[in-house]
């Protein structure tokens, strides 16, 4: 049975090839769309076509949206914050090795806890 639209369903399905070698569809003007019979308004091609940039707009926000995060990293990199810290470590080790012998178990105990809590916050950075 043919199709009663008088838009060619090639039309529709006409890709266009950009320099990325990305498939684009091209718009579909309004006039051609309300041109189809009701039932030829949300095929799945069509709804392909409509819903394509919406689609490349969202992908292209969320790949935008990474870039925010380089100030983080710089942020990181530039105070050189893992540094300090391996500094403020070695610093609470040095000060429990020549302490130890004079410690208390309660003292000795908190003074380990500091030092595994300083390794496992280093470890996350």
């Amino acid at each position: 049975m043919m199709c009663p639209c008088p838009v060619p369903v090639g039309l529709l399905a006409k890709k266009w090839k950009t320099k990325s070698m990305l498939t684009i569809y091209p718009p579909i003007p309004q006039h051609t769309i309300a041109a189809l019979p009701p039932s030829h308004r949300t095929t799945p091609l069509l709804e392909a076509v409509l819903m394509k940039p919406l689609e490349l707009f969202i992908e292209r926000i969320i790949l935008a949206s990474r870039w925010l995060l380089v100030v983080f990293y710089l942020g990181l990199a530039l105070a050189l914050a893992l540094a300090v810290y391996a500094f403020s470590f070695s610093l609470k080790l040095t000060d429990f090795v020549l302490k130890a012998a004079s410690l208390d178990e309660t003292q000795t105990i908190l003074k380990m806890l500091g030092l595994i809590d300083a390794a496992l916050v280093a470890s996350l950075v």
